[in-house]
């Protein structure tokens, strides 16, 4: 609040001509108050009797002077508006004092306010004057100047901001035409001081090339030294390959490779004539079935009494033929030959399905092979370890040697010293069941004693067990 009321001092003194202190200006009435606001408004809106005395006209007169006053300046106060005007009437400090910081605070857009609101605050005129012609006529007239006042007051504040725009620029450029002299002259200054040594500028460019070149030709040489050893690995694996072809194919001639083409040859012509028409004829009799099967429409029980009759009868005629074949007594001579060709045939069939067997077996094996061969090629083609890396890695390994030899050490120093603790508990605590023995047996000889014991004998006695047990004691500590 002091703060308030010395900046408004300060101001007031400043604006009005008066020499106000904040002890005098807090002394001030009411109408003092209301007076230095009239004087404050007036010369804000800049009229000459800004020292007129309130006293000659009415509070209501004055109020409704600063009322209209404040709504032309746009004050918006945070009281409500009927407790304002009854505060601006009695002249209250808490309403005028924030009046007068307000405007104090806001003098140039205030005054810019005051000098507009004497031309575009427009003239209230009763609507049965503007009936007659003339006054209407006077009236648009008023009206098309106050706009004709706006658009020069727009312009004029335009060209204003133009011109400080202008004259702005007009120092920027001389300030920076004086800049550009200074540079201009350090800039030869330099040329003057730097001619006996131009030479060396030239030499630093030619070096700095020279060096740029190297750089160059150093990573060039360090990438061919890595195509080099790229291609040497690549290489030794080739040769490695190549050798294990030479010692697969040793031994190798014509006749061996038709024996074996032929005995391919053989087993494919078995599978096709023997195998396959088997499996082909196997598969057409079971679609066959399937089609039976497809076209029957849902059995009945009846069907199914029809057909399970109709098998009984067809199994008993074949067992009557069986019958009458063994009761014949023909010896068939053919019998064995076929009974052979048939062995002959299983075994066929049978060597084709381990020949399958062992055909996926080992195209199982050459793809495992292959998978394995892959993997080392992977591990060969990892690159080495170099010098550097391998250094390094033998001097991590020894740092962690000697930190764990010192971990270790510190490990059995700590358990001896847990050990000697243990021992020293143990040895206190038979320390503390003898002391509870002692202490117990002085109990009694304390209550033997109290009990007048007659008999000096047990007293001795007595005596003696904790003197050998005082003995023991000590000896134990």
């Amino acid at each position: 609040m002091s703060e308030n009321v010395k900046f408004i001092v300060t101001e007031i003194n400043k604006l009005l001509g008066r020499n106000y202190s904040i002890i005098g200006f807090n002394t001030l009435n009411t109408e003092d108050l209301l007076q230095i606001l009239c004087s404050v408004l007036m010369k804000i809106q800049q009229q000459d009797d800004s020292d007129i005395d309130i006293k000659l006209n009415s509070p209501e007169e004055n109020s409704m002077y600063v009322l209209t006053a404040l709504r032309i300046l746009n004050y918006q106060s945070d009281v409500e508006p009927i407790l304002f005007r009854q505060g601006l009437v009695r002249g209250e400090v808490e309403i005028i004092h924030p009046i007068l910081k307000w405007l104090l605070m806001h003098m140039d857009t205030v005054q810019k306010r005051a000098y507009l609101s004497q031309f575009l605050v427009k003239v209230e005129i009763p609507s049965e004057y503007l009936g007659d012609s003339e006054t209407s006529l006077l009236y648009e007239q008023y009206l098309s100047l106050i706009d004709r006042f706006k658009t020069v007051h727009k312009e004029r504040e335009i060209g204003k901001k133009i011109v400080e725009n202008a004259v702005e620029l007009a120092t920027d450029l001389q300030a920076m035409a004086k800049e550009k002299e200074a540079v201009t002259a350090r800039i030869a200054k330099l040329k003057l001081k730097a001619e006996p040594v131009l030479y060396l500028l030239d030499a630093c460019k030619l070096l700095r090339m020279e060096k740029d070149k190297e750089r160059n030709l150093i990573s060039q040489k360090e990438q061919e030294e890595d195509t080099i050893s790229d291609l040497q690995n690549s290489l030794q694996r080739v040769e490695r390959e190549l050798y294990t072809l030479k010692c697969n194919n040793t031994g190798l001639t014509p006749q061996i490779l038709i024996q074996h083409l032929t005995g391919e040859v053989t087993v494919q012509f078995a599978i096709v004539k023997e195998k396959l028409p088997s499996e082909l004829n196997a598969k057409k009799n079971r679609m066959r079935a399937l089609s039976l099967i497809k076209e029957y429409s849902s059995l009945g029980a009846d069907k199914i009494m029809t057909m399970r009759n109709n098998l009984d009868v067809i199994s008993k005629a074949i067992q009557d033929l069986i019958e009458s074949k063994i009761t014949k007594n023909d010896i068939d001579k053919v019998g064995p030959f076929r009974q052979q060709a048939a062995a002959v045939g299983n075994m066929k069939r049978n060597a084709l399905e381990r020949l399958e067997k062992t055909e996926s077996y080992l195209e199982e094996l050459q793809s495992r092979l292959k998978e394995k061969q892959d993997y080392s090629k992977s591990l060969l083609e990892t690159s080495i370890p170099r010098a550097e890396e391998l250094k390094k890695y033998i001097n991590c390994l020894k740092t962690k040697s000697t930190l764990y030899k010192r971990c270790k050490a510190e490990r059995a120093g700590l358990k001896a010293e847990s050990g000697v603790l243990q021992r020293t508990v143990t040895i206190l605590g038979e320390q503390k069941t003898l002391m509870s023995n002692f202490v117990s047996q002085m109990k009694e000889t304390m209550n033997i004693i109290r009990n007048n014991i007659e008999s000096p004998l047990e007293l001795r006695k007595s005596k003696l067990s904790m003197l050998s047990n005082y003995q023991s004691l000590l000896l134990l500590s």
